[in-house]
C-alpha cells in the first residue's frame, strides 16, 4: 500500500453533499472521488476540452480564412501579413508536429 497523508481542505457545505452523492453512486469515498477528479483534471489538462470548444475553433478559422480571402482580392495582402506579425507577438508559436 502505498503512503497516504492527510491533509485538510475547506469546502462549502453545497459542494460536499454534491460530492457525497456523487461518490456514493460511483462506491467510493468523497474523499477519494475528490482526489480522483483532480488527478483527472491535471492529467487531462489540454485545450480543446469540449466539442463546443473544437466546434467554436473550427468556426473561427472559417471565418478567419474568408476573411483573409476577401482582403486578398482587395489588395490588402500587406495587411494580413501586418495582422500575422501582431499574431506572432502575442500568441506562442503552434508546434510543428500538427
Amino acid at each position: 500500500m502505498s503512503k497516504t497523508l492527510s491533509k485538510h481542505i475547506r469546502i462549502e457545505a453545497e459542494h460536499w453533499k454534491r460530492l457525497q452523492d456523487v461518490a456514493r453512486e460511483r462506491n467510493v469515498s468523497p474523499n477519494q472521488l475528490l482526489v480522483e477528479l483532480a488527478m483527472d483534471a491535471l492529467d487531462r489538462r489540454q485545450w480543446p476540452r469540449t466539442d463546443l470548444e473544437i466546434l467554436m475553433v473550427r468556426s473561427c478559422l472559417f471565418t478567419a480564412q474568408a476573411t483573409a480571402r476577401d482582403m486578398i482580392a482587395a489588395g490588402r495582402q500587406k495587411e494580413i501579413d501586418e495582422i500575422g506579425k501582431l499574431i506572432d507577438t502575442v500568441a506562442p508559436p503552434l508546434p510543428e508536429n500538427l
